[in-house]
């Protein structure tokens, strides 16, 4: 009986090893992020023991951009040796048990977001959103440095720091983090600057991110000086940056007479060849304009985007308008293409299923 046992005993020991070592040749091979189990509290005590910064990736699971950076992201390798070099890693849901609390305490908002806390458990920095592995992997590397974390820039702000250096790397940190007084910060840097500088490509690149009031001394530079800056930078950039920023005042004013007016001369006239700026354009027309000329225009911008570079989004976009614009046949065509080009690349086709019976209505 107690050879029995003994062999029993050993058989486990031996499971438990192969199963650890599984474990362990797993996240070899993969290469990605090791996530951290157990509570916050658990994780708190583990980067005191260690020394080491902690990142929270805050999620939700009906979150597509959360579910892109889990699938393509966190298992690289690249991601993978940075963060598990430099941090202990936690994945948090923020509707489900503690993370419903953390969610509040820390203001999460929009997902993904990922926040950075020391070894001590303060919060030293955050971002937001899908990215490629290079900037997620610069969202830690900033994390770290004193002089980009975003908490530790907020202190010398707050302390009254006002040089040019400082409100360039607090905007960027603010923007990254979708917080929202980053316009503000934005414009106190940009008033640093002369009309000349504003010209430079370090501030041509932070116009281009960060600039989104058309009324700011800034963006009428910009606008005023167009064909300069068309010519260090490449026109679709430029006219893309001025449409962009006057049709997101306009859509938020619902100003639509002034949307269109913007949109078609900035989409007429072809110096924006941008696939998903004129997805994006056509699918607002699509969502509130009924005037039969306007959505015309719109499904030559959306049937424009498919020929630059087809996507299922601009695909569903120009069944819709179709649809919208009563030719019913040809929608029902388009979209069921659409949904062909959501299975090519597992893209969730809900709403193209939806469209078609709306068509199926109609018919």
């Amino acid at each position: 009986m107690k050879a029995k046992i003994f062999s029993i005993i050993v058989v486990l020991i031996l499971v438990v090893f192969r199963f650890s070592n599984a474990q362990e040749i797993r996240f070899i091979d993969n290469g990605g992020i090791i996530f951290e189990t157990g509570t916050w509290e658990e994780v708190l005590k583990t980067a005191k023991e260690k020394d080491k910064p902690i990142f929270v990736d805050a999620y939700t699971v009906w979150c597509g951009p959360c579910k892109w950076m889990t699938a393509n992201v966190f298992p690289t390798e690249d991601a993978g040796n940075f963060y598990n070099g430099h941090f202990i890693n936690y994945k948090l849901d923020m509707e489900k048990g503690e993370g419903v609390d953390f969610a509040k305490k820390y203001e999460v908002r929009s997902y993904p977001s990922y926040l950075f806390f020391n070894s001590e458990g303060e919060l030293i920095h955050r971002s937001t959103g899908s990215k490629p592995v290079e900037a997620f992997i610069e969202d830690g590397e900033n994390a770290l440095n004193p002089d980009r974390a975003l908490y530790s820039l907020k202190a010398k702000y707050d302390d009254g720091d006002r040089s040019d250096e400082l409100l360039y790397e607090y905007a960027y940190a603010l923007r990254n983090a979708d917080l929202k007084n980053t316009q503000e910060v934005a414009k106190e840097y940009l008033e640093t600057q002369s009309d000349d500088d504003l010209l430079s490509e370090k501030n041509w690149k932070f116009i281009e991110k960060l600039v989104y009031d058309i009324n700011s001394h800034a963006f009428k530079y910009l606008e005023a000086n167009s064909e300069k800056f068309s010519e260090k930078y490449g026109a679709n950039d430029v006219y893309k940056k001025i449409g962009s920023a006057k049709l997101q005042y306009y859509m938020a004013e619902k100003n639509w007479k002034s949307y269109s007016e913007v949109a078609f001369k900035i989409l007429d006239n072809d110096k924006v060849n941008d696939a998903g700026f004129l997805n994006e354009v056509a699918w607002t027309f699509y969502e509130n304009v009924d005037d039969t000329g306007l959505l015309e225009k719109a499904l030559n911008w959306a049937k424009r985007s498919i020929e630059i570079e087809e996507d299922y989004y601009n695909t569903d976009t120009y069944a819709a308008l179709l649809y919208k614009l009563g030719r019913y046949d040809e929608a029902l065509e388009a979209a069921e293409y659409a949904i062909e080009v959501a299975k090519k690349t597992d893209m969730n086709y809900s709403g193209t299923e939806q469209l078609i019976e709306m068509i199926n209505e109609k018919k």
